[in-house]
C-alpha cells in the first residue's frame, strides 16, 4: 500500500504531521503585567489587567487558513496517492496543495521574521517553520517527479500506427 508514495510523497508526509501537530501546541508567550511591571516599575496599567499567555495558530490571521488549508490539501494528496489505482488525484491534489504550502509557509516565516509585539517564539513554533518549509518542498518535489511508482496501474504502451504516405 505504502509502495505508491514516491521519496517526494514521504517528504511531504514528513511536514503535513510536523506542521499538524505543531498546530495544538503554543508558539508565542506573551509577557503577563508581572513582567512588565519588572521591565518598567512606575508604569501605569490602563485598560484593566493583562495577565500574559500563550499564542497558536489561531492568532495568525489570515495565515491560519492558509495552514490548515495546506495540511488538508497535502493529506488529501497523500490519501489519494495511497489508495488510488492511478496517480491522476494525487496530481489533482497536490497542485492546490503546492500553492497553499506556499502561502503558509511564507505567512509562517513572515511571522519568524516579524514576531508579535513583546511576544518570545516557543519551540513549536520552531517545528511548524521547519514543517510548512519541508512540507513546500515536498509538495513541489512531487509535483515536479513524474516518475509512476510500482503500486500504481501503468497505462499500456502506445501502439505504433504505420500511415502510408
Amino acid at each position: 500500500m505504502f509502495s505508491k508514495l514516491r521519496p517526494a510523497d514521504w517528504l511531504t508526509a514528513l511536514g503535513t504531521a510536523l506542521l499538524f501537530g505543531a498546530t495544538f501546541k503554543p508558539w508565542f508567550e506573551m509577557p503577563g503585567l508581572a513582567d512588565l511591571r519588572r521591565i518598567a516599575p512606575d508604569a501605569e496599567a490602563i485598560g484593566g489587567a493583562f495577565e500574559g499567555g500563550q499564542l497558536n495558530v489561531w492568532d495568525l490571521s489570515v495565515t491560519r487558513w492558509f495552514v490548515y488549508a495546506a495540511v488538508i490539501f497535502n493529506a488529501w494528496m497523500l490519501i489519494a496517492a495511497v489508495f488510488g489505482e492511478t496517480p491522476h488525484w494525487a496530481i489533482v491534489f497536490n497542485t492546490p496543495a503546492l500553492f497553499f504550502s506556499f502561502l503558509a509557509s511564507f505567512g509562517l516565516v513572515l511571522r519568524l521574521i516579524h514576531p508579535p509585539a513583546d511576544a518570545s517564539a516557543l519551540t513549536f513554533y520552531g517545528f511548524a517553520v521547519a514543517g510548512g518549509l519541508i512540507m513546500l518542498s515536498g509538495s513541489a518535489w512531487a509535483l515536479r517527479d513524474e516518475s509512476t511508482p510500482e503500486g500504481f496501474l501503468h497505462s499500456p504502451p502506445p501502439e505504433h500506427i504505420k500511415l502510408d504516405s
